[in-house]
């Protein structure tokens, strides 16, 4: 997930679990909380308008030239629209958001005949799968009893989270959405396996192997086929992931229950070592642009993440061949970026000036050209990033959205009470809560604006305390809607 942390597991003498799930730690925290040397693990754990196009539309759209494998080729341009104007460099978009309650309703925990009831998930990609169709992909998911209609006109209440363990833990879930005959895209229907008693829940994508879960984290419908990039962990590897898979679904406009999925690895992942070589990670976005579906990834964690780029050949990625065989975007001997079949982790050209991040999303604007959004880590705000080239350069155009309350809230935590004032205002401060995985959502999006989710969980906790969090505050790791304008001023 977002940043440096995304749920996973403790074991405490092999049983009891210690889950939590923070987004966005700077890679030094990340690498000595998730990892105490003990084998312990502090995880925290971890529709109203017309359509706009996505990234998954813009194939017909875009040119990009067909490069051998060997030997490596310059990059061509990546452009939306074809021939795009850049804005000037220091160009300041004024896009305001604000929560949406007709969108937020769509994603809100609804009562479940058949219980447990979805209670809670993130991740939150959206993608297209079919006319007027689409499928969400969630994260660790809660599951419990919602109570609705509620006093006061909350749209759900009395959230009681099924107490759980890592082994009953729900790794991943799926929603199913689409438009109806008013227009109107109806609620987020969600959706995860169930074994013969139907009390027995199981993550909607299964690992290819019983050792490991999946996170999905982005996708793509391409001719026909939808594809999913997920990270794959064990309840060992905790946090970090231990390799980066391409699901395949073959037929995604069948009911889940019958989908017939194959799972890749994607080649390029490499760990990360404290201290040492970063971690390199291709999952987070997936975008499909002419004869090519382009997987972004991150090279490091937390404020240092750059945003790198590989691309496999879209015949071969939705056809389901055995190998990706993909090019990565290197830098050449002069610098200068090529796209190459041999990887070299040192030698992958970031896109400039887009950080890095472990989920996002990338969509053509034809007002704005390329268009995605950050939430820094450290931070309590949405950012927008612009660009012409999906190759960049991108452009960091300022804070479209901050956080309120309680997501920004601080406290005062690890300081001894010798802590001097000084240090009590700034390296005691810790936030309470954080914000990550903010994903725009076209189809729910007012023409020509923008509809975005992001997440809130807690910076720093136990299972516990995050199913605490659940019961007391109904938006806590419940995926919260915005909308932009769609009409905007640019400066200059």
């Amino acid at each position: 997930m977002d940043g440096a942390w995304h749920g996973a597991t403790a074991t405490h003498g092999g049983s009891d679990p210690d889950l939590g799930h923070a987004a966005q730690r700077d890679e030094a925290w990340y690498r000595a909380t998730a990892a105490h040397g003990t084998g312990e693990r502090n995880v925290v754990w971890s529709a109203k308008a017309p359509r706009r196009r996505s990234a998954a539309s813009l194939a017909a759209l875009l040119l990009f030239a067909c490069s051998a494998r060997t030997p490596a080729s310059p990059p061509d341009s990546v452009l939306w629209p074809p021939g795009a104007i850049a804005l000037p460099e220091r160009a300041t978009v004024d896009l305001p958001f604000a929560p949406d309650p007709d969108l937020q309703v769509l994603v809100d925990p609804h009562p479940n005949e058949n219980l447990p009831a979805w209670a809670g998930a993130d991740v939150a990609s959206s993608i297209e799968i079919g006319p007027e169709r689409w499928v969400w992909l969630f994260g660790d998911t809660l599951l419990g009893r919602i109570t609705a209609p509620c006093p006061g006109g909350e749209r759900y209440c009395g959230r009681a989270i099924t107490e759980t363990d890592e082994a009953d833990l729900l790794r991943n879930s799926l929603g199913l959405a689409e438009r109806g005959g008013f227009g109107q895209i109806r609620p987020v229907e969600t959706w995860w396996r169930r074994e013969a008693a139907a009390s027995t829940a199981r993550a909607a994508l299964a690992s290819p192997d019983s050792s490991s879960f999946l996170w999905p984290l982005s996708g793509a419908a391409v001719t026909g086929a939808l594809l999913i990039a997920a990270n794959r962990h064990t309840p060992a590897s905790g946090l970090e992931p231990v390799g980066n898979v391409l699901v395949r679904i073959a037929n995604p406009g069948d009911p889940p229950a019958a989908w017939v999925a194959s799972v890749r690895a994607i080649p390029g992942f490499v760990a990360g070592v404290p201290g040492g070589a970063p971690q390199v990670s291709w999952t987070t976005a997936v975008v499909p642009a002419g004869e090519w579906v382009h997987l972004v990834g991150a090279r490091g964690v937390g404020p240092t993440a750059e945003t790198v780029l590989a691309r496999v050949r879209a015949e071969r990625a939705s056809a389901g061949a055995d190998a990706l065989d993909p090019q990565f975007l290197m830098c050449g001997a002069d610098g200068r970026p090529l796209w190459s079949a041999d990887f070299d982790p040192a030698r992958l050209c970031p896109l400039p000036g887009l950080p890095g991040t472990s989920e996002a999303t990338f969509e053509g604007h034809a007002g704005l050209g390329w268009v995605s959004f950050r939430i820094p880590p450290f931070t309590f705000e949405i950012r927008l990033y612009t660009a012409s080239n999906l190759l960049g350069p991108w452009h960091d155009r300022g804070v479209v959205y901050r956080l309120p309350a309680p997501w920004s809230t601080t406290a005062l935590v690890g300081c001894g009470p010798a802590a001097s004032a000084a240090e009590r205002a700034t390296d005691c401060l810790r936030p309470v809560f954080v914000a990550y995985a903010v994903k725009s959502h076209p189809e729910l999006a007012p023409a020509g604006g923008f509809a975005l989710s992001y997440n809130g969980n807690l910076a720093a906790g136990d299972l516990e305390q995050a199913i605490e969090a659940a019961d007391h505050l109904p938006a806590f790791y419940v995926p919260q809607m915005l909308s932009g304008p769609g009409s905007f001023a640019r400066e200059p």
